[in-house]
């Protein structure tokens, strides 16, 4: 994925900008990358890099069962369905210690 953007101002400079925007998923790592390439109209280029580390339900268990923690419970689709961070995408557990 990759989007070209131009901005008069805005989130990543209060002057005009060009953004490239990119996307790149590590499936091996279960890590994606998105980054952010501004250039700015005195050709100074800026990057932004943004790494998102997830894990399966089953690597959530692992991970809290290794440092001491029991009676781990998973929850799913607790907050709306509107966007990238709805209950498909975002897990809660309660444990104890």
């Amino acid at each position: 994925m990759q989007t070209w953007t131009y901005e008069f101002g805005g989130f990543w400079l209060p002057e005009p900008y060009l953004e490239l925007a990119s996307g790149f998923h590590y499936p091996e790592h279960k890590v994606f990358l998105k980054q952010h390439t501004i250039l700015d109209e005195s050709e100074h280029i800026r990057n932004y890099r943004f790494w998102t580390h997830y894990y399966s339900v089953e690597d959530m268990f692992e991970i809290l069962s290794a440092r001491g923690f029991g009676q781990t419970v998973h929850y799913e689709n607790i907050l709306p369905a509107n966007d990238i961070w709805d209950g498909e995408n975002v897990s809660f557990y309660k444990t104890q210690k």
